[in-house]
């Protein structure tokens, strides 16, 4: 009798579903999401040369948020909701530019 080794998770996944009671489809459907998760983990963690274009339109990002940027620092009083403010407008940058990479 030859075992077959599954990667780890599997094992814990049918046990669990069997104690849930569950049926085959949805541990099948528990794996293709698995399988789904894989492939956005792989996407997410690795690095993704720059097309043609795509350094024009990080830049072009960075601009727009450098304006908007400028413009809080005008127009809001030195606080904790400014300095949060200026942080997330960098986060969205640099979840913008993600997006532009990873697609």
């Amino acid at each position: 009798m030859q075992v077959q080794i599954l990667p780890f998770g599997f094992i814990q996944i049918f046990i669990y579903l069997r104690f849930c009671r569950l049926g085959f489809e949805a541990a099948i459907f528990i794996l293709r999401g698995m399988s789904d998760m894989n492939e956005q983990i792989e996407n997410i963690f690795s690095y993704h040369s720059p097309k043609p274009g795509q350094p024009d339109t990080y830049e072009a990002i960075r601009e727009k948020a450098k304006e908007m940027a400028y413009l809080i620092d005008k127009l809001v009083p030195n606080s904790r909701e400014k300095s949060l403010a200026v942080t997330n407008l960098e986060q969205a940058v640099f979840w913008a530019n993600a997006g532009v990479a990873r697609n």
